[in-house]
């Protein structure tokens, strides 16, 4: 059984009949592309930025096995995303839900007790800079940036925060995966960037 079918057992009656906005496709590709990445991060205290119907968080917490808490915040402008958020609450009890803009994300909270963020927020140029920047003031050790390849803003904004002398963070990798993109009429490939904060060794 893939992680599809997995999804789609637990939430097809509430998702059955709606026309979902762009989500990542849980195929066997996906998973294989995603447990690289997470044998590479192991992230214990995770957010994710956007959630939609929750592909991904499910995806997330069933292959993170070094998982302690998993939080996740959307604008919820979907009719599904509540209800999508209640069922992952009764399936993984360390998830938490909050209905919020991420833009406002870091003047309201810190983001200082997470270790991993998802940003798959609105991808505009001016989400992604807001949610980059709460993530590295809140000095989150590993940020994976979703649909890196789709904003040529997103992909200058995030370069520029890199290239800048003064900060910690690289890019140490780049994943692929399946994708249902309406965007781009389908099935794709999209792109996630692992940008992590690096930390010079002094002892050297």
């Amino acid at each position: 059984m893939t992680l599809q079918d997995k999804y789609d057992l637990v939430f097809l009656n509430e998702i059955r009949g709606i026309s979902l906005e762009g989500h990542m496709e849980l195929t066997a590709n996906t998973e294989k592309t995603m447990v690289e990445l997470l044998d590479k991060v192991k992230p214990k205290r995770m957010l994710e930025i956007g959630f939609n119907a929750g592909h991904s968080a499910f995806m997330w917490q069933t292959l993170g096995t070094t998982l302690e808490y998993f939080h996740a915040v959307d604008i919820c402008q979907h009719q599904y995303t509540k209800p999508c958020s209640q069922i992952m609450q009764t399936i993984f009890p360390e998830f938490k839900f909050g209905e919020m803009d991420s833009k406002n994300l870091g003047e309201t909270r810190s983001l200082i007790e997470y270790d991993t963020v998802f940003i798959d927020g609105d991808h505009t140029t001016e989400g992604f800079t807001a949610d980059l920047h709460s993530c590295m003031m809140g000095q989150v050790d590993n940020i994976i940036v979703d649909d890196w390849d789709l904003s040529r803003g997103v992909r200058h904004t995030l370069q520029d925060a890199v290239n800048d002398v003064n900060n910690p963070y690289q890019i140490t990798g780049f994943y692929k995966y399946d994708n249902d993109n309406i965007v781009r009429g389908g099935r794709t490939k999209s792109v996630i960037a692992l940008v992590q904060r690096i930390i010079p060794d002094d002892t050297v």
